[in-house]
């Protein structure tokens, strides 16, 4: 009868096929990993595009149930109330999504829903501790938020100082006829009669957030570099997300620019197209937007977007085209 060799039967690697099967294990790993990651950035910016719809179908309900006013960007901000009004445009769109996560996008790593102008008091009705992470303070509803209202919701961004080539304010709803200080007053209730185009007027985008920078609720007119204070985010797949007056969103794709890495000391500053590239240059060199009224370039950019109800649109103005272009 023939013996059969146990020990060689159930004898392991040797050292050098072990060592090629981790390397084998590493490589799989290297190509694996980053197709994974981008597979679940897709993911999140899926759900974050569906928010987003969302929030655009949220304002469309809004303006109807409030007889075509848009939600301020804060309750009482322009007439001294905001602190005891306590509340942003979230709270005043929650009742037609009722969720509260499509007031957050999973791609921040700083984010938190926000609801409060002040958040040092709790809000029982949506689970909200007294000053809650990631910030604990006061602006941590305004900070963490990273989904930012239209800054021209806002009354006292309409025309800024005065000085800008094409600005006119006008007033947006007769509501506004009643404030206690209408001479500021006078654009803080947006009409939604008012907009041209509602396929292409911006009401909420996706945002930079963090807890030592500014307001993030509110999203200024697209003048600062990508990924700044106040500025667009392309955290959603190098680009920003988009929902307009008319309920629709869109993803906006990013794009390296030379002439910005060099203004801003960085190679990976993008440029997206929803922005004006010269406002854009002059905030990266330091200097003033409002200088020559560039300021108001906000609705002259490649994508078409529309920011700022007050200002002419290409084409409206020669001078102001002249000068964006």
């Amino acid at each position: 009868m023939k013996r059969t060799n146990i020990r060689s039967r159930f004898e392991g690697f040797t050292l050098i096929e072990l060592l090629v099967v981790i390397a084998i294990i590493a490589i799989l790993a290297a190509i694996l990993f980053p197709v994974l990651a981008q597979a679940r950035n897709a993911a999140k910016k899926s759900v974050t595009m569906s928010n987003m719809k969302q929030h655009g179908l949220s304002f469309m309900m809004y303006t109807t149930d409030q007889d075509d006013m848009y939600p301020a960007a804060v309750m009482g901000g322009c007439t001294g109330e905001a602190t005891a009004n306590n509340s942003l445009w979230s709270r005043q769109t929650l009742p037609y999504v009722k969720n509260l996560d499509i007031y957050n996008d999973q791609m921040a790593t700083t984010k938190a829903p926000g609801f409060r102008f002040q958040a040092n008091v709790t809000v029982p009705d949506v689970n909200l501790p007294a000053n809650p992470p990631p910030c604990n303070d006061t602006n941590t509803d305004r900070r963490a938020m990273p989904i930012g209202i239209n800054r021209t919701f806002l009354a006292y961004f309409a025309c800024d100082d005065g000085s800008q080539i094409g600005c006119s304010a006008t007033i947006w709803g007769d509501e506004a006829l009643n404030t206690a200080n209408n001479a500021a007053c006078v654009s803080q209730y947006t009409g939604g009669s008012a907009i041209q185009e509602p396929a292409k007027y911006v009401t909420v985008a996706t945002t930079n957030t963090g807890c030592a920078a500014g307001f993030q609720g509110y999203l200024a007119s697209p003048q600062a570099p990508i990924n700044t204070t106040d500025g667009l985010t392309n955290r959603n797949g190098d680009g920003t997300i988009l929902a307009f007056a008319d309920g629709h969103a869109k993803f906006y794709a990013a794009r390296p620019d030379a002439g910005l890495a060099t203004a801003l000391g960085s190679p990976k500053a993008v440029l997206s197209p929803v922005q004006n590239r010269r406002a854009v240059m002059l905030r990266a060199q330091g200097q003033s937007n409002r200088v020559n009224g560039v300021l108001n370039c906000t609705n002259h950019n490649p994508a078409g977007v529309h920011w700022n109800i007050h200002l002419p649109l290409p084409g409206d103005l020669p001078a102001l085209d002249t000068l964006c272009n």
